[in-house]
């Protein structure tokens, strides 16, 4: 049985571009999560409450480090993808 989290299950019920675990790419096209569209369908669901969207992502990435700690190989940088660019868009 998967089980799934309260975050990821939110993501999911809304779009076709969702995470999947514990590759944390996007389940539609594959690229990393959060891919062009996911970010834009983000936004665009966020656009009234920006601090939200800063709140939920943070929790994201938590779950995301949480999932790539121990694991052999290189961690991508999770604040930078999963956060980061955030700070970057308008909302205008």
């Amino acid at each position: 049985m998967t089980v799934r989290t309260r975050t990821e299950a939110s993501i999911s019920a809304r779009s076709s571009h969702r995470y999947t675990r514990p590759s944390w790419d996007c389940a539609a096209c594959g690229e990393p999560w959060p891919c062009a569209p996911a970010r834009a369908e983000l936004i665009d669901q966020y656009a009234q409450a920006k601090l939200s969207l800063a709140i939920h992502l943070g929790s994201v990435l938590v779950e995301a480090i949480d999932d790539f700690v121990g694991r052999p190989g290189p961690v991508p940088d999770l604040y930078s993808r999963i956060l980061g660019w955030i700070h970057a868009e308008r909302f205008d």
